[in-house]
């Protein structure tokens, strides 16, 4: 009965997770505790002395020269980007935003966007149907880009310094 005990307890090193899944009994230790999808998401709560932490300037303190340089100060500096985003057929649109985390595929992570993109509608023109297109705008509070969709990366112009 003492190894089933000791299989159910959380600070055991004997613990058994499938079995404390399975029990209908046992409950984590901290019953206000999120859940998380997978292991993976728990390596950002470790404390930094741990030997799986990693830290979310990884990348940013990797680059050393290249194109991901700027992303790299704009990150460092909490500056505003620019980034100009495309779709299947030519340019989407454009997002002004802080840079929060970037990796070297290009993927960004913006808060505070400011978004300006345009939408393609179908619409009637002399009986037949004609595409349009139509310019919209938004704010978001975060926005993932994802790399491949992302057309040019350039610090947004009230970041920029004047140049005399």
């Amino acid at each position: 009965m003492e190894g089933a005990g000791k299989a159910l307890d959380f600070l055991s090193a004997f613990f058994n997770p499938l079995e404390a899944l399975q029990s209908p009994t046992c409950l984590p230790p901290v019953p206000t505790a999120r859940p998380a999808d997978n292991l993976h998401a728990f390596r950002r709560q470790l404390p930094p002395s741990h030997p799986d932490y990693i830290p979310a300037t990884a990348i940013a303190a990797s680059v050393k020269a290249g194109p991901l340089v700027l992303l790299k100060e704009a990150f460092s500096e909490q500056s505003s980007v620019l980034v100009i985003t495309r779709h299947r057929k030519g340019i989407r649109g454009r997002c002004t935003g802080t840079l929060v985390a970037f990796d070297k595929h290009c993927n960004l992570v913006l808060r505070d966007v400011e978004e300006e993109y345009t939408v393609l509608l179908r619409g009637e023109r002399g009986g037949r149907s004609a595409p349009r297109q139509e310019r919209r705008r938004r704010s978001l509070g975060q926005l993932l880009v994802h790399g491949s969709s992302v057309v040019l990366v350039t610090r947004a112009a009230a970041a920029l310094p004047r140049q005399a």
